[in-house]
């Protein structure tokens, strides 16, 4: 922690040599993580304790801040039904470029929308790595529009660490995973029995933002990174199709346009999810393809108690 810092900026961000214009906000983090984003987390007030002991702020203050001087664009990660994945990815490409333009500081991508299932759920790693490269792309003025605004993801689909720092490194400045924090409290996926404590929130959340740090220190740390705002796409993919690599902008192996993850298969998953969320059919992961699979079995039934190392 003293040799490398997760700190990051939410906002505007001045060319070498100048200072911000009165128009424009610019907020510090320590941490990339902001807590809060979901009613079922418990008090905002709680939420903003939590917070606090980490340098940070809870997310309903932080688009407040913006919101108050009309700088905050919320785009939501979301298709249509009968739009493509890929037009949907153009789409909110369009509406990030035209939100900074027009003023907006902060760019809230949210997943949100597609809770009820009445529309397609984009991968956030997608979306983000979209609105960052459209930003940078583009100019306006003196600067490119992605030094001119910052980047929030809030999403129910970052589950763990590996997941998180592959959105920073696509772009996001901040991040709100806010079904992970509902894990971490236990009341997710199913709902406690007896309701947790205040200063059960805030123990159980200042914990789960310090390891999430610390991991993001490691990760950073491994490859020489001293700041998190340095941290780019130091990785590559394997398996993609050449149209979905191509938004991420980094090196892909074993794909071409019709073999490995395709838009149509994203489009495919897409509806399968939306069919869960509404309840049509019952989410399950499919089984994987596994060498010895009795041994599987039972190494399984001994994890769940069902028989021990001696049977």
């Amino acid at each position: 922690a003293a040799q490398f810092t997760t700190r990051v900026i939410i906002g505007s961000r001045p060319g070498i040599g100048q200072t911000l214009r009165e128009d424009e906000l610019s907020i510090a983090l320590q941490t990339p993580f902001v807590t809060g984003g979901h009613a079922i987390l418990g008090d905002i007030d709680l939420q903003r304790e939590a917070a606090n002991k980490h340098g940070t702020m809870a997310l309903e203050d932080l688009l407040a801040v913006f919101d108050e001087r009309e700088q905050l664009a919320i785009i939501d990660m979301a298709a249509g039904v009968n739009e493509p994945i890929e037009s949907a990815l153009e789409r909110i490409r369009a509406e990030a470029i035209e939100a900074v333009k027009n003023g907006a500081r902060c760019i809230l991508l949210d997943d949100t929308a597609v809770m009820d299932g009445l529309k397609h759920w984009i991968d956030p790693l997608l979306a983000t790595a979209a609105v960052d490269t459209a930003l940078r792309e583009t100019h306006h003025a003196d600067r490119n529009l992605r030094r001119m605004a910052g980047v929030v993801l809030r999403s129910g689909a970052l589950r763990d660490l590996h997941d998180i720092a592959m959105a920073l490194s696509l772009g996001a400045n901040a991040i709100n995973p806010y079904m992970l924090y509902a894990v971490g409290l236990g009341v997710a996926p199913k709902a406690l029995r007896e309701a947790l404590t205040p200063d059960a929130i805030i123990s159980l959340l200042d914990k789960l933002v310090g390891v999430m740090t610390k991991g993001v220190e490691k990760i950073t740390s491994t490859i020489g990174c001293h700041e998190l705002r340095g941290y780019g796409h130091s990785f590559s993919s394997i398996g993609l199709a050449k149209g979905v690599a191509a938004q991420f902008d980094m090196p892909n192996y074993y794909g071409s346009e019709i073999r490995g993850l395709t838009w149509t298969d994203l489009k495919a998953w897409a509806e399968e999810r939306a069919a869960d969320l509404r309840g049509e059919t019952k989410a399950m992961l499919a089984n994987a393809d596994r060498f010895y699979p009795k041994m599987w079995k039972k190494a399984e039934d001994v994890a769940h108690g069902d028989m021990t190392l001696e049977d």
